[in-house]
């Protein structure tokens, strides 16, 4: 239903946005390609078991689990054009 689905992503919402914050910590401490690939690769493996989630709790896991791995997304990029960028060209 579309309450359901409206439930689903507020799930991925909210595991979004608490792990936006220990995403950048954990960013800090592996490093930007390290980390990058982590994070790309915690999300990858969720969004491919998305679609194989049999009930309704499964979506909320999978969902959240890739919302998780999509949080830290915003502190690479800001990372990365603060470390790679020249300060003239940021």
């Amino acid at each position: 239903s579309r309450q359901q689905i409206g439930e689903i992503a507020f799930a991925w919402g909210i595991v979004y946005a608490l792990f936006n914050f220990p995403g950048g910590w954990v960013i800090d401490r592996l490093g930007l390609r390290w980390g990058l690939f982590a994070t790309l690769g915690w999300w990858s493996v969720f969004t491919i078991l998305t679609p194989f989630a049999s009930t309704l709790s499964g979506w909320y896991i999978l969902r959240g689990l890739m919302g998780a791995g999509e949080a830290p997304m915003w502190p690479i990029n800001a990372k990365c054009a603060n470390t790679w960028a020249a300060p003239s060209e940021r």
